[in-house]
């Protein structure tokens, strides 16, 4: 069994794992840059994932991570205090579009998609919201892989895979 992890941010990644838990492979999120009104941003691209998605390994399944709308809370390592911020509505829209887009994608070529909540997956895997705990997890339970998950732009990456694992654990 494989099962693809997909983590639908603009900086995410696909991580394809098997039934072992070994990692086969992993890619950044295709995205193309698109200028409106002289500003540039990226958005992805909808024929490389389906290109991707036909090149690399055949997935059982994928699962996604379903945009959330809640409060983000944090809690300062210093101090302990609780903090509390509300995602823009553009970057919601975002990660919505992204979202739909990859399970279309998903759909398309033959591969039936999961969603899950960002706190769901997360506590099932002992990971806070903090991004650097998914990269350090994904260092250990990857160590051959451990230099994807090195740099903090690695996140998704991360994301990705420990999505995959969580896929795994809960078929």
């Amino acid at each position: 069994m494989i099962v693809l992890g997909i983590d639908v941010g603009i900086t995410g990644g696909f991580a394809w794992v098997d039934d072992t838990r070994q990692l086969l492979k992993l890619e950044d999120m295709p995205c193309v840059a698109l200028t409106s009104g002289g500003k540039s941003r990226h958005e992805v691209s909808p024929a490389q994932v389906i290109a991707m998605l036909h090149t690399f390994h055949r997935a059982d399944f994928a699962v996604i991570e379903e945009p959330s709308v809640h409060m983000h809370f944090s809690r300062n390592k210093l101090t302990g205090e609780r903090t509390a911020r509300t995602p823009g509505a553009k970057s919601q829209i975002a990660l919505g579009d992204n979202f739909g887009v990859l399970r279309t994608c998903c759909i398309a070529v033959g591969i039936s998609v999961r969603r899950v909540a960002p706190g769901v997956w997360k506590r099932s895997m002992g990971v806070s919201a903090d991004k650097n705990e998914s990269r350090r997890l994904a260092q250990e339970m990857f160590p051959g892989w451990a230099m994807h998950f090195a740099k903090v732009k690695d996140d998704g990456r991360a994301e990705a895979a420990l999505l995959a694992v969580y896929g795994l654990s809960n078929r």
